[in-house]
């Protein structure tokens, strides 16, 4: 079976050198947590005085760029933009299909979203996502692995607190989570 949620990332347009004196590149940023994670080159370049930094497109007109040059670049940068959307949406779905419908996974923790089946959780992301639309990105995700050698060791409440101890040591607070503990490995991972 297919499903397609809808979840949005951070993504923003910037020059590589705002201060240079003939056209630059425009990198695509993909950004989480406010903070950016992947830079995309996007094949276009545009001189500086000719780039909207607000507005994150190139400016047109008398004292812009010739209007079909213009239009070019928006162009490209609405594909890229597309493009990175669409991807990123392909590997959220397909995360989350891993995530839970797996036989050998199960929630360990968990803060602000109904955590008893997939749906639940993605429409809590989206409902949060909905009322902080400045923030970006709606989904990260963080792979904890612990050694099989530990596994008597490691209760599911020492994992969940292991996974809470390491979003407040990366600055993860105040926010959705979920903390998922699989068991397809010999390892035992979330």
């Amino acid at each position: 079976m297919s499903r397609t949620v809808k979840i949005e990332c951070g993504i923003s347009f910037r020059l590589r050198e705002t201060g240079a004196t003939k056209p630059t590149p425009i990198t695509c940023f993909v950004e989480y947590n406010g903070k950016p994670v992947v830079k995309i080159p996007t094949g276009t370049k545009v001189h500086p005085a000719k780039w909207n930094p607000e507005k994150e497109r190139p400016i047109g007109g008398l004292k812009g760029l010739e209007s079909a040059e213009a239009n070019a670049i928006i162009e490209k940068l609405a594909t890229v933009k597309a493009t990175v959307e669409s991807e990123y949406r392909n590997y959220v779905n397909k995360y989350q299909s891993y995530l839970l419908e797996r036989l050998k996974s199960s929630v360990l923790d968990s803060a602000g979203v109904r955590d008893y089946n997939i749906k639940a959780i993605i429409a809590d992301l989206n409902a949060q996502r909905k009322m902080r639309p400045q923030l970006g990105n709606a989904v990260g995700h963080t792979v904890l692995s612990w050694s099989n050698e530990d596994r008597d060791k490691l209760t599911e409440q020492k994992m969940a607190e292991h996974a809470r101890e390491y979003m407040k040591k990366m600055g993860i607070k105040n926010t959705q989570y979920v903390t998922v503990l699989h068991k397809d490995k010999k390892h035992p991972h979330g």
